[in-house]
């Protein structure tokens, strides 16, 4: 058959074919859904991850100043002791 005495039947057969590969509005608006949801995902958990990131820096700071304030403490102490004993501490 010449491509030009294409029947009703093939030519209903040929655009049945293009209708189900055209997207229609709700099968785009749910792909957006889908992906959209994922990239939600990817960002609460990114998030997530900075939260946690940012705590421990907090507490290791809080650790430093407090080794900070301990090591000052325990110099004082040397130089107290360094004076009633009579030592020279060297630096």
């Amino acid at each position: 058959m010449a491509k030009n005495d294409v029947g009703f039947k093939e030519l209903d057969a040929k655009l049945d074919r293009v209708i189900d590969a055209i997207l229609t509005e709700e099968t785009v608006r749910k792909i957006v859904r889908e992906e959209s949801a994922d990239l939600r995902k990817s960002v609460q958990d990114l998030v997530t991850g900075i939260d946690k990131l940012v705590k421990s820096f907090e507490e290791l700071q809080i650790e430093y100043v407090s080794i900070k304030v301990q090591l000052s403490r325990h110099e004082k102490w040397f130089k107290q002791i360094a004076e009633i004993t009579g030592l020279k501490l060297e630096t």
